[in-house]
């Protein structure tokens, strides 16, 4: 008995050394909770009767959990996800969408610059709106003054500025890129009413090109 706990102390003693304890628990808490995320994201999609999917498969082709449902007249997908701030990959959650008509151009507009990431940010102008509280809260970049106006109609602005205060200024960046609109905001989202605000941002932003020419 006394030779086993022996080996037993050895190993966690080579263990700490190595740093595969830290690693041990930084995987079992991951999955922990990662099942989690699963359990209550399984319990929304059923109160929403929308489907849901489990994370399948391994790296490199690992797939993430997701939902899949309907809002209106729009097809939303919930999603996990991972981007890297400031050198560090940080967990977020992101809802898709896209427009029945889509407008080609661009237009992206984020509450933490940090969160708009990939090279063609840089081909879209920085630009205000004349909207003084939408303006401070958020920051806009767009291909255009015109493709701005259309894509962010009064009522998608204020409902963006909703989601940010109801959810204490959390990190936000919606991009519409040519008919495809994706919200991520930093963070594995479980609370129903923001899951439920997000969804409706994006059917939103979807339907603001048929929106804006409607009320010319």
């Amino acid at each position: 008995m006394e030779i086993v706990l022996l080996f037993f102390l050895a190993v966690c003693w080579a263990a700490l050394g190595t740093g595969a304890i830290t690693s041990l628990v930084f995987w079992s808490s991951r999955g922990g909770r990662c099942r989690d995320l699963e359990d209550q994201w399984e319990r929304y999609a059923w109160s929403k009767k929308f489907h849901f999917r489990p994370a399948t498969g391994e790296r490199p082709h690992a797939r993430s959990p997701r939902i899949e449902g309907r809002v209106g007249d729009v097809d939303v997908i919930i999603e996990a996800c991972t981007l890297t701030v400031g050198g560090s990959p940080r967990p977020c959650t992101r809802v898709w969408g896209s427009a029945s008509a889509p407008v080609p151009a661009r237009v992206v507009v984020s509450s933490d610059t940090r969160l708009v990431q990939g090279p063609w940010v840089h081909a879209l102008e920085p630009m205000t709106l004349g909207d003084a509280y939408f303006d401070h809260a958020l920051r806009v970049r767009a291909s255009s003054g015109d493709a701005a106006c259309r894509l962010l109609p009064p009522a998608l602005r204020r409902a963006l500025q909703g989601l940010l205060s109801s959810t204490f200024k959390m990190g936000i960046v919606l991009q519409m890129l040519d008919g495809e609109v994706s919200l991520t905001w930093l963070g594995e989202e479980t609370r129903p009413s923001t899951l439920d605000e997000a969804c409706a941002v994006v059917a939103r932003a979807c339907a603001a090109p048929v929106e804006h020419d409607a009320y010319r």
